[in-house]
């Protein structure tokens, strides 16, 4: 018997040993590092976009075609001021209203929007004044969304014209927009005819405006905030206060057919290890080819 418990006591003693050894052969399980990714620069033929961010990567300026523009944080994060405009905000911490800096064409420039129970743009009042006149005109806006809380139709009435326009937006199975319809109403909107369809194409990879936009703290891809070379499609007629819709995906094609006329833009990618483009060679209808690049930071941390 106690030969019996010496040959145990001899095994148990060589198995510790030997898992000890097996140990220090081991490789130490190294803290790997997470890596962090931004955008810092669009370059498109010969105009150049740069991104900067602060130390929690927040985008806080950007300079487009030479002009720098600031981006403001009030103390619970909501952006207050975008490049030329300035944002106020209701109770519920939603955009109540939005002013733009008068311009050398117009002053007195601002817009107010009202809200739907799922806390998406219901209307949208904009008025302007002409510098040179006096006159002030406005634009009327009217939303309607899909189960997804995307946009699906704007009705836009201008005090300027005899018309009223409305845009219809169609998505695929990704949720990137792949049809946008333009109508007008020549007979206070009874009728509308179609005046202009695009479709879109895409690839599989990420879009860095989606990635630019997060760094603004906005989750939203239909956004009123414009980040310059980035977003992809706005589905307002008049340039004032338009929404800005960045899709989950890189459009590859363009095409776009109205009542006389036709147009086609195809792009071709190089993307990095991120999935996000690098370059992209753009082929137009006419045969011309152009380019665009995109610059990314990207950082480690362990």
């Amino acid at each position: 018997m106690k030969t019996l418990q010496l040959i145990g006591i001899i095994f148990f003693s060589l198995l510790i040993y030997n898992c000890s050894s097996d140990d220090d052969n081991m490789p130490q399980n190294d803290i790997i590092p997470t890596q962090s990714i931004k955008l810092t620069g669009v370059i498109t033929g010969t105009l150049e976009t740069l991104f900067n961010y602060d130390e929690n990567d927040r985008l806080t300026s950007y300079t487009y075609s030479g002009v720098p523009s600031n981006i403001i944080y009030d103390s619970e994060g909501k952006i207050i001021q975008f490049s030329n405009y300035t944002y106020n905000y209701d109770s519920l911490d939603r955009v109540s209203g939005v002013t733009q800096t008068n311009s050398a064409l117009f002053t007195n420039i601002a817009t107010n929007y009202t809200y739907n129970n799922n806390n998406l743009v219901l209307t949208s009042y904009t008025h302007y004044t002409y510098s040179s006149s006096g006159t002030t005109n406005y634009i009327e806006r009217q939303y309607e969304y899909n189960t997804d809380n995307k946009i699906t139709t704007v009705t836009e009435t201008a005090s300027e014209n005899s018309y009223s326009t409305k845009v219809k937006l169609f998505y695929n199975t990704q949720g990137n927009v792949s049809q946008i319809i333009n109508e007008a109403s020549y007979d206070n909107g009874l009728t509308y005819t179609i005046t202009e369809t695009q479709t879109f194409s895409y690839d599989n990879k990420k879009n860095p405006g989606i990635l630019t936009l997060n760094k603004l703290g906005i989750d939203n891809p239909q956004s009123i905030f414009n980040l310059a070379e980035l977003y992809d499609q706005s589905p307002e007629n008049y340039v004032f206060f338009r929404t800005c819709i960045y899709n989950n995906n890189n459009i590859t094609q363009v095409a776009i057919q109205g009542d006389s006329y036709s147009s086609l833009k195809e792009y071709d990618y190089v993307y990095n290890e991120f999935d996000y483009p690098i370059s992209a060679e753009v082929t137009h209808s006419n045969g011309d080819v152009t380019s665009k690049n995109w610059i990314y930071e990207i950082t480690e941390t362990p």
